[in-house]
C-alpha cells in the first residue's frame, strides 16, 4: 500500500507541482483538441467521398463518424481525468499511472462527473437565486423586471459609481466562491485517485499527498 504524507498547506505558491499541473494541462488541452481537428477532417472526408453518390447518406454516415469519436473521446477524457490527481500525489508527470488507475474505471467516472456537474448546477441556482434576493432587498433591483427591459432592447441605466462599488464589495465573496466551487469540482476525483493509488499493488508504491 503507498505510504500516504501529510497534505501540504494550501496557499498562494509556485512549487514543481504547479509547474507540473501546468504543463500537463497544456498537454491534456493541446491533445484534445488536436484529436478533434483529426476526427473533424476524418469526418469531413466521408462526407465528401459520399456526397457523389448520397447526399443524404454522406451526412448521416459523417455524423454518426462523429458522434462515435465523441464518444470515444469522452472516455478517453474520462480515464484522462486521474492523471492530474495522480501527478500530484506520486509527484512526477503521471501520463501513464494516471491513465492506468482508470482503467476499469470509466462507468464509476462518468457517474462521479455526473454527480459533480449536478451539484454544481444545484449551488450556482441556489446562489443565483440568493443574489436575486439581495439585489431586490438591499436595491430594489428586480432582477426579473431587468431582464425583460434588456429582452425588449431598452437601455438599461447604470449608476457606474455603485456599480462600482458593489463590484469591488463582491470581489472577495466572489474569489472565495471560484475557489470552493473549483474544490467541488477536483476533490472527488482526487478522492477516487486516493482510494485507486492505495489499492495499487505494492511494487507500484510511491507517496501519496492526496488526504
Amino acid at each position: 500500500m503507498p505510504t500516504i504524507r501529510p497534505a501540504k498547506r494550501a496557499g498562494l505558491k509556485v512549487g514543481m507541482d504547479e509547474v507540473r499541473l501546468a504543463i500537463i494541462g497544456v498537454a491534456m488541452v493541446a491533445g484534445f483538441y488536436a484529436a478533434a481537428i483529426v476526427i473533424g477532417l476524418i469526418a469531413f472526408a466521408i462526407g465528401v467521398s459520399l456526397w457523389v453518390v448520397s447526399e443524404a447518406a454522406a451526412v448521416a454516415l459523417g455524423l454518426l463518424v462523429a458522434v462515435a469519436a465523441g464518444l470515444v473521446i469522452w472516455g478517453v477524457v474520462l480515464r484522462a481525468c486521474l492523471i492530474v490527481p495522480a501527478s500530484v500525489g506520486l509527484a512526477d508527470f503521471a501520463f501513464v499511472a494516471g491513465w492506468r488507475l482508470g482503467r476499469g474505471q470509466v462507468l464509476r467516472l462518468l457517474g462521479l462527473s455526473l454527480a459533480i456537474i449536478a451539484v454544481v448546477i444545484a449551488i450556482e441556482l441556489a446562489l443565483l437565486a440568493l443574489a436575486a434576493v439581495v439585489l431586490f432587498l438591499a436595491a430594489g433591483v428586480n432582477v426579473f423586471t431587468v431582464a425583460e427591459m434588456l429582452k425588449h432592447g431598452a437601455p438599461a441605466e447604470v449608476d457606474w459609481p455603485a456599480f462600482v462599488g458593489w463590484g469591488l464589495a463582491a470581489f472577495v465573496p466572489l474569489s472565495w466562491l471560484q475557489g470552493f466551487l473549483g474544490t467541488v469540482m477536483l476533490a472527488p476525483y482526487a478522492e477516487a485517485c486516493r482510494l485507486l493509488l492505495a489499492q495499487a499493488p505494492q511494487d507500484e508504491a510511491c507517496p501519496v499527498a492526496l488526504v
